[in-house]
């Protein structure tokens, strides 16, 4: 797993299966860390970089060492998983789908 998407990372690993969290506490926890200041730019910007860019592999983001997601069968798919997961904590993320 790559430390270029460490935030985005850290938060799909909260709801991840490999976690073993159920819904409303991986919840709970993403809500405190979007509380610290630094922590909560640093995953909108990372997350900007990533939807800005076309070189972005998405499958890798969502199933890699650490965590398998699911099985997408595309780079959309993972990215429009992402995307769904992320909107409701990320003002303005739901804006960025394809």
């Amino acid at each position: 797993m790559s430390a270029q998407f460490s935030y985005v990372h850290e938060v799909l690993a909260l709801f991840s299966p490999e976690a073993g969290l159920d819904e409303a506490t991986a919840t709970n926890l993403l809500h405190e860390q979007l509380r610290v200041p630094v922590w909560r730019e640093g995953l909108v910007n990372e997350l900007t970089s990533m939807l800005s860019s076309d070189a972005i592999d998405w499958i890798p983001v969502v199933d890699n060492s650490r965590f398998c997601m699911g099985e997408f069968e595309t780079p959309d798919d993972a990215r429009t998983f992402v995307l769904k997961l992320l909107a409701p904590f990320v003002p303005g993320l739901s804006d960025a789908g394809p």
